[in-house]
């Protein structure tokens, strides 16, 4: 039986996965960023404390949750609720932008 990628380095498909939330918290809000049409080099620059809050995308109430915690992306309080009250553009950053956290998280830990 072969691993899949995520097996590969850690990252389990699904499930609770405490280093990945944490990672998230220290980065910037994807939405601020991408608002300000800020560089992606900034998208990856971690702070020394949790910053942001991890966002399941989608929502638990839609697929999401905590027993996919890949699905992560990291949102200031006021695009937290927003997205989880659908407004604005939020939701489309958050499923545009989710799988660079993803893929990023990989390349960390290869």
């Amino acid at each position: 039986m072969s691993l899949t990628k995520a097996e590969q380095v850690g990252r389990p498909q699904t499930g609770v996965n405490k280093p990945y939330a944490k990672w998230i918290s220290k980065l910037p809000c994807a939405v601020c960023l991408a608002e300000r049409g800020l560089s992606k080099g900034l998208r990856f620059k971690e702070s020394n404390e949790s910053i942001s809050q991890g966002h399941h995308e989608p929502p638990k109430g839609l697929g999401g949750g905590p027993e996919n915690d890949i699905d992560r992306v990291p949102l200031c309080v006021n695009h937290h609720i927003e997205r989880h009250a659908e407004l604005g553009n939020v939701k489309e950053i958050c499923a545009s932008v989710k799988h660079l956290y993803q893929e990023e998280w990989d390349r960390k830990n290869k």
